[in-house]
């Protein structure tokens, strides 16, 4: 990650928005080195998911996304991709023993997970830029 990217991060001075800010609160301190039960400080984070449940819709990006008509969607075959990638798996024949598949392993589903994980946040910042009208 960018050292530009890091400090901004760490810096209680720059918002930071996310749809369930907790969770990549906790996932960024965890990448960071923080010890487990120190985590960034959270009054520079800001929630979408908060902020769409305050307003009576849906609190999972996908159903507040069509709640709101989005623009771009959620990905559907997130699940999986997430599953294949970022879950310990059962070593197999099948997956080569492995208990971690990479964007090495499987290149092409690699790309579908970018993919997936750019409309989250094309997703995101379309709830907020909506909401903040």
């Amino acid at each position: 990650m960018p050292d530009e990217i890091v400090s901004a991060i760490k810096n209680p001075e720059v918002k930071k928005w996310a749809f369930n800010a907790s969770f990549e609160r906790v996932c960024l301190s965890r990448y960071l080195g923080y010890p487990t039960g120190e985590y960034l400080d959270p009054s520079s984070w800001r929630c979408s998911m908060i902020w769409c449940g305050t307003l009576g819709l849906p609190m999972s990006l996908e159903k507040a996304g069509a709640v709101i008509k989005l623009t771009n969607q959620k990905l559907h075959e997130g699940g999986d991709l997430i599953r294949k990638f970022c879950t310990p798996q059962t070593p197999t024949r099948a997956n080569g023993n492995r208990r971690r598949l990479t964007f090495k392993d499987d290149p092409e589903s690699w790309q579908s997970f970018k993919r997936y994980n750019i409309r989250d946040v094309e997703a995101e910042m379309e709830i907020q830029q909506r909401l903040s009208k």
